[in-house]
């Protein structure tokens, strides 16, 4: 469905009366590369209002459908490597990321009563032509990817399949769970 993520209205007529199992918060924006001494407070609010408020409210309907229906359901947010570690230039980013996070470990907590899992997936780098402008620079790829214990970049294969184990029934028992598909980055 599409809409636009920083408007509640939308968000709540394209889900309402939907009969839910399974959704996906996969919208953002990353906004800028910048410090926190140097980054523009309007950008910062934005990317957290779609990153993270968006995510939200697209939680908040759609469980008010998945409590409807009555079977359960699964959400799965997609954030970042960048709610897990401090990345140079990201301060807009991560912050937003490490929201969503929170806002997947309490929606996780207050759902589960009605059958509901959430959780994210906190993926690397998918080198696509709008993260190839910063990431593809020789000077950030290089040691960036020297850094990844499995030394590449992710597919968007990568990232789908967990994806679709977390909304399945073979994730019955996950809930509350930021799972890092990262080569291992993560993990230094």
């Amino acid at each position: 469905m599409v809409f636009d993520l920083e408007d509640e209205d939308q968000i709540r007529a394209a889900i309402e009366g939907r009969d839910l199992y399974g959704v996906v918060n996969c919208g953002g924006w990353g906004g800028e590369i910048a410090t926190p001494m140097d980054t523009d407070i309007a950008v910062f609010d934005r990317v957290m209002s779609i990153n993270a408020r968006g995510s939200l409210l697209v939680t908040k309907y759609a469980s008010r459908e998945m409590i409807r229906v009555g079977r359960g359901g699964a959400i799965v947010n997609v954030s970042s490597q960048a709610s897990l570690v401090g990345l140079a230039g990201h301060i807009s980013y991560g912050s937003s990321k490490a929201a969503l996070d929170n806002i997947t470990r309490v929606s996780a907590l207050e759902l589960g009563g009605y059958g509901i899992r959430v959780n994210s997936v906190n993926p690397t780098v998918v080198m696509t032509p709008m993260s190839a402008w910063y990431w593809g620079r020789p000077d950030i790829e290089g040691p960036f990817l020297d850094a990844m214990p499995l030394h590449r970049w992710a597919t968007e294969d990568d990232i789908a399949a967990p994806i679709v184990f977390l909304l399945g029934d073979g994730a019955g028992m996950i809930s509350g769970v930021s799972l890092p598909i990262d080569g291992g980055y993560t993990s230094r």
